[in-house]
């Protein structure tokens, strides 16, 4: 293994590598500068390997090429002249905030294996992005993201203000998730040897505590100061069948009406990429007619929006607005309003019908069910719990039953 020299600048330690170039002979002085004696050592083992590959016209070492990928450009250049190592690619030299602002923009786009992302999707992925940027700075190179780094952020987003984000568990977990899927595309790209995010356990995504039951009596008290009708069925829609909010309310046509069968055919965004390209069908539950005859009696069976002037419109625009209308009746605000509202359709409609035929029509799995949308009710029977301990319907219901 090449020895490290040590040599004086300005009266700090700094080292260099004297050895004979595998293929001429020639001798080669690679400077390293004032870095530590342990950087230093390192150094001279990853230019053996490297001394040891061009000898023998072997691959580099994932720790090397890893290594090479944290080398100053100008280090790296010295190598890069006796021809030990390649030109170096943008790939080696790619930084975050340039990678993340690449990897949304294609994938907006939808040039990507697996389609592009929806408008909303590209807006979630960048706030994951912005964190990342924030903790580790836009200029950091990819390679210098360590999975040790990786724990901190996560712990970063975790922790409360001024030190961190103070996010939900279930929402840092979810960043995670987006941040080992950055990642991952970047090692399958050879833009890092490894994903530093790969491995590391998310928090729980169940956030019991924010699961909550809500009445329909409730829901009569909020209907009765909204006069929009478009923004009345909304709600039915949130509140009977469990539509997710705004997306999948947003997409519905009268056409995918059918009157005969009392059925609805729904657009799911977010599952564009399965099978059946997002769609499924539902119950055209008997208590949202009223409120689709308000909007329109003529029962139209064209492409038209059933909510023409809420399609534009956004979750969150949505969300406030509810909470005025909410604030107005005189009903306290719950936590995930239209996510508890989706909640709480599913717990009703399981008592009526089977639970695999309700997952069917809301458009999820029974255990993601189980898990985030059953809702335990006051009026429910204790015995699931000693029966099924580990299916235990979680959740406060906001006030007891008739």
């Amino acid at each position: 293994m090449p020895s490290p020299t040590q040599y004086l600048v300005r009266g700090q330690k700094a080292w260099l590598f004297r050895f004979p170039h595998p293929g001429t002979g020639n001798r080669i002085r690679v400077r390293f500068g004032v870095v530590s004696e342990e950087t230093a050592i390192e150094a001279g083992l990853h230019i053996d390997k490297l001394l040891e590959a061009y000898k023998f016209q072997q691959d580099y070492p994932p720790s090397t090429l890893h290594w090479l990928g944290t080398l100053p450009n100008e280090i790296y250049e010295r190598l890069a002249r006796p021809g030990l190592v390649g030109k170096r690619t943008q790939a080696q030299s790619a930084t975050l905030g340039t990678y993340l602002d690449d990897y949304i923009a294609v994938r907006l786009t939808g040039s990507g294996r697996n389609g592009g992302w929806s408008e909303s999707t590209a807006k979630k992925r960048r706030q994951t992005a912005n964190d990342l940027i924030a903790y580790y700075g836009r200029d950091v190179p990819l390679a210098d993201i360590s999975p040790d780094s990786t724990h901190k952020w996560l712990k970063w987003l975790l922790d409360a203000p001024p030190k961190g984000r103070g996010l939900a568990p279930a929402s840092a977990g979810k960043k995670l998730k987006d941040a080992r899927q950055f990642f991952e595309h970047a090692r399958q790209t050879d833009l890092v040897v490894r994903n530093p995010f790969e491995g590391i356990r998310p928090p729980a995504q169940d956030n019991p505590d924010r699961l909550c039951y809500v009445e329909r009596d409730e829901i009569d008290q909020v209907l009765q100061v909204i006069k929009d009708p478009e923004f009345r069925l909304l709600v039915m829609l949130a509140r009977v069948a469990g539509l997710r909010i705004p997306s999948e309310a947003q997409a519905l046509r009268w056409s995918d009406l059918n009157w005969e069968k009392r059925t609805m055919r729904i657009r799911a965004q977010k599952k564009a990429g399965d099978a059946a390209g997002g769609q499924r069908i539902c119950k055209l539950f008997e208590e949202l007619v009223p409120y689709l005859d308000a909007v329109d009696s003529s029962r139209p069976l064209t492409n038209a929006t059933v909510l023409p002037n809420l399609a534009s419109q956004t979750n969150v625009n949505l969300r406030t607005r509810f909470q005025r209308y909410l604030e107005e009746a005189g009903v306290e605000v719950w936590p995930r309003i239209f996510q508890n509202l989706r909640a709480s359709a599913l717990t009703d409609a399981a008592d009526r019908s089977p639970l695999h035929v309700v997952c069917k029509w809301l458009g999820n799995s029974i255990p993601v069910a189980m898990r985030h949308y059953v809702i335990l009710r006051g009026t429910d029977p204790p015995t699931d719990f000693a029966q099924n301990p580990n299916e235990e319907r979680s959740g406060p219901h906001r006030k007891s039953g008739p």
